[in-house]
């Protein structure tokens, strides 16, 4: 089974930029707080998928941040192996970084990343709140407390929120298709870069989406299985075959306390 990825954030080494200058039609020149300088990736050339990407000087990086929105039609596959290349193709072309596809993709290191898995649920069209109320009772883990998962004031699914302190342990569940077929501004964007906006809602019907959440580095190589220490390189989190959101939510369903050891 492929690893399927929403939210990923890493970082570039800037040696790959070979020393050239980033445009400033598409990159805005700041300094930080702490008196050092950004560049930072300019509001009116992000296109969906991309949330920032940021070049640090100082540090020696670069850093980005995407979603699958930025596959357009693809977006309900996931970031995976087989897409990364055209998800790679869509932030460089978008950010003008002076990078190969390949550079980007063998040097990008992760430290944030969610993952996710689309469950055909044709259950859903006729009865919605089944799932939510299924999941409710399931969950024994007294280690985890289930809140409603609300978009724009709406609830949509179910959240799972483990009790820790030192690293963060959230899963989600809701209805695709609902978040989807709302109009709202972030949607109309979105849509707007597709060509078949509406194949897109049509396949979201009835699909039940779960999320897992991962921000931190020792959780991030626990879950997916990656044995080496030190940085998880982007190629390392790809080739996964581990069942994260299942080996989550079968802790969240465990009863015994032993178990939550292995989040």
């Amino acid at each position: 089974m492929l690893t399927t990825i929403d939210t990923l954030k890493f970082k570039l080494p800037a040696h790959l930029l070979q020393a050239k200058q980033l445009p400033t039609t598409h990159y805005k020149h700041i300094i930080d707080s702490d008196g050092g300088e950004l560049y930072k990736l300019r509001d009116s050339v992000r296109m969906p998928g991309i949330t920032s990407a940021t070049y640090n000087p100082p540090k020696g990086e670069v850093v980005c941040e995407i979603s699958p929105k930025i596959l357009s039609d693809q977006y309900l596959q996931g970031i995976t192996s087989d897409a990364i290349e055209q998800a790679m193709d869509a932030l460089l072309h978008y950010t003008a970084l002076p990078l190969s596809i390949a550079d980007a993709i063998q040097y990008a290191t992760v430290f944030k990343c969610d993952t996710v898995n689309m469950v055909h649920i044709p259950e859903l069209l006729v009865r919605p709140k089944m799932v939510v109320d299924t999941l409710t009772i399931a969950k024994l883990n007294e280690n985890y407390h289930t809140v409603p998962h609300r978009r724009e004031g709406q609830n949509i699914g179910i959240e799972f929120n483990g009790m820790y302190k030192s690293f963060k342990a959230r899963q989600i569940h809701y209805h695709k298709h609902v978040e989807l077929a709302r109009n709202n501004a972030k949607n109309r964007a979105f849509f707007r870069n597709c060509q078949h906006p509406a194949e897109i809602l049509r396949m979201a019907a009835g699909m039940w989406r779960v999320e897992t959440n991962s921000t931190e580095f020792d959780k991030i190589r626990e879950r997916h299985n990656i044995k080496q220490p030190g940085e998880v390189y982007l190629t390392q989190l790809l080739a996964s075959e581990q069942k994260l959101n299942y080996n989550m939510l079968q802790l969240i369903t465990e009863p015994h306390k032993v178990n939550t050891l292995l989040t």
